[in-house]
């Protein structure tokens, strides 16, 4: 019996010394404790890259929103109806899957139109950490400031315009003057491109083809901006 109990106990030590060098048993249990927090990790992932995609197409929206507004803001210089221009323009384009609290105002003093946007974006994976959504905001600026010293000298160009025919050299230049200086603050204004005429302006030929059309017909009013006309 002593020999029976010696060999069973041998045996019994044995079996729990490969048991206790088992590796792939180990890795199976050290991969179940981490594959939760790995998926949960991911999902996060996940879920903020949605919300960063859906704030980017937001701030792309609100810039078009605030552009609208200045463009409105210079051509009739009142704040609500560059307000509403605003307004219409994010309605028209805003991404449309969630809910978007529109903030817009527009100062009158400096030209600036300004729009704050906020969502919150419901979350997935976020949601077992206690976080049911994400906030997310876009903010964007648009100055026409300008706007209001170039219809100035628009008003001035016209006041002091006599005949093109009657013009003497001197005045010549003092229109080429005026109209180079409308067009190049109209370029800063990024309003040059809605005025053909100003392309003979920054390409050099505006002189050249004024003074011929007064050679030849005496009357060069088409090759003036809009805004700028004859005295007769």
């Amino acid at each position: 019996m002593a020999n029976t109990y010696s060999i069973s106990r041998a045996a019994f030590l044995k079996r729990l010394q490969k048991f206790n060098g088992d590796q792939p048993g180990a890795i199976a249990i050290l991969f179940a404790l981490i594959l939760v927090p790995m998926l949960l990790s991911i999902g996060i992932a996940i879920d903020y890259g949605h919300a960063t995609s859906y704030r980017s197409s937001m701030q792309r929206v609100l810039d078009e929103t605030v552009i609208s507004g200045a463009t409105e803001l210079a051509k009739t210089n009142d704040t609500s109806q560059a307000e509403t221009a605003a307004r219409r323009r994010f309605d028209a384009t805003k991404p449309i899957a969630y809910d978007i609290a529109l903030n817009v105002s527009v100062d009158e003093h400096s030209g600036k139109v300004t729009a704050e946007a906020i969502a919150h974006v419901p979350m997935s994976f976020m949601a077992i950490a206690g976080y049911k959504n994400l906030k997310v905001s876009a903010n964007a600026v648009a100055a026409s400031k300008r706007a209001a010293p170039t219809r100035k000298l628009a008003s001035k160009t016209v006041a002091r315009l006599p005949k093109m025919a009657k013009l003497s050299d001197g005045q010549i230049r003092d229109v080429i003057y005026r109209v180079n200086e409308m067009c190049y603050k109209l370029r800063q204004m990024n309003f040059a491109h809605r005025v053909p005429q100003c392309k003979a302006v920054f390409d050099g030929s505006f002189e050249k083809k004024l003074r011929g059309r007064l050679a030849s017909t005496g009357n060069a009013t088409s090759l003036l901006p809009g805004g700028v006309r004859l005295v007769q």
